[in-house]
């Protein structure tokens, strides 16, 4: 049985060998050509064999040819797999300072911090900023820096393993109050920011160690409002002038 299966195949190949050629043809034209010109000296040296002999080799060099292909397919589908890579505005944020302030502890780490209602405005921005917080120094800042605003200081260090090449895309997207300075890598990104921003970053990421630091300002309510603004009289005055920053950087990369 073995042989006459195997008798059919040879005669097969034998009667159709013009209709096998076209197939070929249609195969290099939509990018195969390669591979089939590598083939073609290699099919002339086949109809020199013996029938017996030239079957096995045309058995063999599809076997070849099927398994480049697998592979070819895999390494192509792999490429297009893409991952992505997150860091968040949360308590592993680290506060460095504050100039005006000396006596807030250094280098601490970054507190989830009370939630103003005028940040609720922000909430639009969910799909960008998720799984972020609201950071500051502490939950709830003093009455004097309240009135008298101030400046404060965060830094945030992360470790990028991927190669730069295989970066499609890097942002940082950002909701602050009152106004921010981010310094990524030594270079700054941007100053002075306010309200909620979409940067792109990709230039500055960095295989490796990165290193991303944010000088907020809080804007001061001494000269803002009138001697009679009932804010004067208000004994939580931090509850009305405190500041924040919420962010979330999103690499995006092949795999």
């Amino acid at each position: 049985m073995i042989e006459q299966m195997y008798k059919k195949i040879k005669d097969y190949y034998l009667n159709r060998k013009d209709e096998i050629n076209i197939i070929l043809a249609i195969v290099s034209i939509i990018g195969l050509g390669t591979i089939i010109n590598f083939f073609y000296p290699i099919y002339k040296y086949i109809e020199k064999l013996s029938l017996n002999d030239g079957l096995l080799l045309i058995i063999l060099i599809l076997l070849v040819y099927v398994i480049y292909q697998l592979h070819f397919i895999k390494a192509y589908t792999k490429s297009l797999i893409i991952d992505e890579y997150d860091i968040i505005s949360d308590e592993d944020t680290l506060f460095e300072f504050s100039t005006k302030y000396s006596s807030i502890p250094k280098d601490t780490r970054a507190a989830a911090t009370r939630i103003h209602v005028a940040w609720q405005r922000y909430d639009q921005y969910f799909e960008f900023l998720k799984n972020s917080k609201w950071i500051a120094h502490t939950y709830d800042i003093s009455n004097d820096e309240a009135i008298y605003g101030g400046d404060y200081n965060f830094k945030r260090s992360f470790t990028f393993p991927i190669l730069k090449h295989k970066i499609i895309s890097a942002d940082i997207f950002i909701a602050v109050d009152d106004s921010c300075t981010i310094i990524l890598n030594n270079d700054k990104i941007c100053e002075n920011l306010i309200g909620f921003q979409a940067l792109n970053i990709q230039k500055n990421i960095i295989e490796g160690n990165n290193e991303i630091r944010f000088q907020i300002i809080n804007v001061s309510f001494k000269n803002r409002l009138p001697p009679n603004h009932p804010f004067w009289d208000e004994p939580h005055k931090y509850l009305y002038n405190p500041y924040g920053v919420r962010y979330r950087i999103v690499i995006k990369y092949k795999k």
